[in-house]
């Protein structure tokens, strides 16, 4: 299957930062795996302590994780995922906050998430927004619209019901599974329709 081979998770800080957990672990072990975790994914990791990931912190979360990732601070601007040359296929924001969609609408990349995500725009790569906020204003909704216009997928972890979930699990594994089909990985964490 043709899906991308390298790729960045951003955490930021909005309610869900496990579901960046829970993706990193669905991803095929083939794919190269660079996580940046904002502060404030850290801050909610540790109020939201979800039953999952047992560890303490976000970092110690990464690092459980049964697979190999590559994390990278979100202070260094340095960093190889802020030069297009490094040929990052991916960028998937996971919680993205509404801050962190502010910034990368306005194009502005004071930190590493925000400058990996204008690098993937302006090199027409795949950027996935899964942005956590609700309800939504109207300067939202337009840095959605500019983003999405700009060719971003923008995939708020919305459930649907048609799936039948039986649990907040289930109805987190379709969020998960709709993401991966974004990136054409395949999955098998729900059942299509029909």
């Amino acid at each position: 299957m043709n899906y991308p081979k390298k790729l960045a998770v951003g955490i930021c800080g909005a309610s869900g930062v496990h579901l960046a957990l829970k993706f990193i672990e669905a991803l095929p072990n083939d794919i190269e795996v660079f996580v940046v975790a904002s502060k404030g994914a850290s801050k909610v990791y540790e109020r939201e302590k979800y039953q999952l990931f047992r560890e303490s912190d976000l970092q110690q979360a990464i690092l459980g994780l049964k697979r190999k990732v590559v994390i990278l601070q979100n202070d260094a601007l340095d960093s190889c995922l802020s030069s297009g040359s490094f040929k990052l296929e991916a960028l998937c924001v996971i919680p993205t906050s509404t801050d962190m969609l502010a910034k990368i609408a306005q194009g502005i990349s004071d930190n590493l998430i925000a400058r990996s995500a204008s690098v993937v725009l302006k090199e027409k790569r795949v950027l996935l927004l899964c942005v956590r906020e609700m309800p939504l204003n109207a300067i939202m909704l337009q840095n959605m619209l500019t983003l999405a216009t700009l060719g971003a997928h923008v995939a708020p972890p919305i459930p649907a019901y048609y799936t039948n979930p039986q649990n907040l699990d289930d109805m987190e594994n379709f969020f998960v599974g709709k993401w991966l089909d974004l990136l054409r990985i395949p999955h098998k964490l729900f059942k299509p329709w029909g």
